[in-house]
C-alpha cells in the first residue's frame, strides 16, 4: 500500500497588515481590506468612557484601542482619534471638553508669530497618545498597521488663525495664509515626529476637511492646501511612514490635484463617485471609501451591507482599494451596522462576527 503523502501546511490567512500593504502598492490584495475611519468617539461611546477620562491615561487609552481591534477586526487600527484639537492648548488656543463630543476649539491662537511648535511634543494629551501608540504597536503591530490621526496643514492653519479670518485672508492676505501654513506644517511634523521610527506607527492619517470644495475653490486648493500636504507627505515618507489623506465634502473638481499629494491612501466623502475617483487616482494612490457615515448610523444592517457591496463593486476591481466609511463614525452608530459593514468586505454571512471572536462559549 502506498504511503499517504504528508499534507501541506495550510496557507496562512492573509493578515490585515499584508492586505493593506498590497492595496497601498496598488495591487489586487489576497482579500479585500476594510477599515473604519478613525472611530475614537464611537469606541468611547461603546465602552461608556469619555475623551477626558483617557486624556492622561495612556494604558487605558491603549487598552481601549486593543480591545476593539480584536473585537471588530478592522484592518487599520487608529490611535488618538478625536484628540486633534486637544494638542492646541500648547499653542495658546482655548479648548472645550464637552463629552461625548471630541474636544472643541473655542478660541484660536493669539499670535502665530510667537508660536513654538516644539512645545507640542510635551503637551499632556500628545504625550498620552504617544505612549498609547507605542503599546498598541507592541501588542498589535505584527498583525495590524497602526495609524495616528492629525489635522492636515491647511485645516490646522485655518483653526490656528480662526476660520473666518483665514477664509478672508485667502483672497485679501495670501501672505498671511502662507505664514499660517508654514507654522501649521511645523506643528504637524512636531506632533507626528515622536510617533515615527522604530516602534512607532505605520500610517499618519491627515484629515483636511477645510480643504473641501464645499469651502474653498480649486485655485486655492492648488495654491495653499496642496503644497502643505505634499510637504507633510514627503517628510513622513522620509521617516518610513505611509500617509492617509482624508477629504470631506465635495472633491470631484480637484481629484487630479488630490492625486498629486503623494499620499498612499486617499479617503473621500460619499458625494464623490468611486468610479470617477478610481479613474482619476489610477497609478497614484490607493482609494479609500466611501460609504456614508449618515447611512451607517441611520440605515438597517442589511441596507448597510448592500451599500458596502455597491462601494466594492465600484472601487474594488483591479485592486488599490480599501472599503471605508466616508468620515469618522458617529458615536450614535449601532454596533450591528459597523459589524455588517466590515463583514460585507470579508464575505461573511450576516450576523457572523468572525471565526475567532464574538462567539459565546457554552457552559460546561
Amino acid at each position: 500500500m502506498a504511503r499517504a503523502r504528508p499534507s501541506s501546511p495550510p496557507e496562512p490567512e492573509p493578515n490585515p497588515r499584508r492586505v493593506v500593504a498590497q492595496a497601498m502598492a496598488l495591487e489586487v490584495p489576497e482579500r479585500q481590506p476594510v477599515s473604519i475611519h478613525s472611530g475614537g468617539a464611537w469606541l468611547l461611546a461603546q465602552s461608556g468612557l469619555t475623551f477626558a477620562s483617557l486624556a492622561e491615561d495612556p494604558d487605558r487609552m491603549a487598552g481601549l484601542v486593543i480591545h476593539w481591534a480584536r473585537q471588530l477586526r478592522s484592518d487599520i487600527v487608529y490611535v488618538g482619534s478625536g484628540y486633534n484639537n486637544a494638542y492646541l492648548t500648547a499653542l495658546g488656543c482655548r479648548v472645550l471638553w464637552r463629552d461625548p463630543a471630541p474636544p472643541q476649539l473655542a478660541v484660536a491662537s493669539p499670535s502665530l508669530g510667537r508660536l513654538d511648535p516644539g512645545c507640542l511634543e510635551w503637551e499632556t494629551t500628545a504625550r498620552t497618545v504617544r505612549l498609547a501608540a507605542r503599546r498598541v504597536v507592541r501588542e498589535l503591530g505584527q498583525e495590524y498597521p497602526v495609524a495616528v490621526t492629525l489635522w492636515a496643514p491647511f485645516t490646522l492653519a485655518a483653526l490656528l488663525l480662526g476660520l473666518e479670518d483665514f477664509l478672508r485672508a485667502l483672497i485679501r492676505r495670501p501672505d498671511l495664509v502662507q505664514g499660517a501654513m508654514s507654522v501649521a506644517g511645523d506643528c504637524v511634523r512636531a506632533l507626528a515626529g515622536p510617533l515615527l521610527g522604530p516602534g512607532g506607527v505605520d500610517i499618519v492619517s491627515l484629515a483636511d476637511p477645510l480643504a473641501s470644495g464645499s469651502l474653498i475653490c480649486r485655485e486655492h486648493f492648488a495654491r495653499f492646501a496642496l503644497p502643505g500636504l505634499q510637504g507633510a507627505v514627503e517628510g513622513f515618507h522620509a521617516r518610513g511612514a505611509a500617509v492617509l489623506a482624508h477629504f470631506c465634502g465635495y472633491a470631484s473638481d480637484r481629484l487630479d490635484l488630490i492625486g498629486e499629494t503623494g499620499a498612499d491612501i486617499i479617503s473621500l466623502g460619499a458625494g464623490v463617485s468611486l468610479r470617477q475617483a478610481k479613474a482619476a487616482l489610477a497609478g497614484k494612490a490607493c482609494l479609500g471609501g466611501n460609504l456614508s457615515t449618515l447611512h451607517l448610523m441611520r440605515h438597517t444592517a442589511e441596507a448597510v451591507a448592500a451599500e458596502a457591496g455597491e462601494c466594492l463593486a465600484q472601487g474594488g476591481p483591479g485592486g488599490g482599494f480599501i472599503l471605508m466609511p466616508d468620515c469618522d463614525l458617529s458615536p450614535l452608530t449601532p454596533r450591528g451596522n459597523v459589524e455588517a459593514f466590515l463583514r460585507a468586505a470579508r464575505g461573511e454571512p450576516a450576523g457572523r462576527r468572525g471565526r475567532r471572536r464574538g462567539r459565546r462559549r457554552g457552559r460546561r
